[in-house]
């Protein structure tokens, strides 16, 4: 029976289904995992972010003297390249993954983007789902059954 995606634990070496730069989901190869530190802020637009990374704070040195404390008012720089005013929440350390895919690409990603080979896949990752060397193989195949048909007529 198909386990939930999260439930189990991820090893270097063990394959699993991620997203490749492409869109499209492979199967790939854990080499390497990581914890990452992500900080918390609500901007002064009201909007947040989850995922900062502590350079992107401006205003303090985090990655010399850590986070600031909760309620700190704070400057980002943001992905636009512009800075903006926000309060600190958190710091979440998470748990990365560093995969390569067939065609020697390594991305790091998220536990909730690596699906192992027993996981139930999401209807939104199987529609995207792709076999690197299958699919290569069976086009390999088809062309040569095609040549084959063209001579014997």
């Amino acid at each position: 029976e198909p386990v939930k995606p999260s439930q189990t634990e991820i090893e270097v070496g063990q394959p699993v289904i991620s997203k490749h730069k492409n869109g499209r989901y492979y199967q790939c190869e854990v080499i390497k995992l990581m914890k990452e530190t992500f900080y918390e802020v609500n901007f002064d637009d009201g909007s947040f972010s989850s995922d900062l990374y502590p350079e992107d704070i401006v205003s303090h040195d985090c990655v010399q003297s850590g986070p600031p404390p909760a309620g700190e008012v704070v400057q980002v720089r943001w992905t636009d390249g512009q800075v903006y005013g926000a309060t600190f929440i958190a710091s979440h350390v998470i748990q990365m993954y560093e995969v390569e895919f067939e065609d020697g690409s390594q991305l790091i990603v998220k536990r909730e983007d690596v699906y192992t080979l027993n996981e139930e896949l999401p209807k939104r990752v199987k529609s995207r789902l792709s076999v690197a060397s299958d699919t290569r193989f069976t086009e390999i195949f088809e062309d040569k059954e095609v040549k084959q048909d063209r001579k014997s007529t």
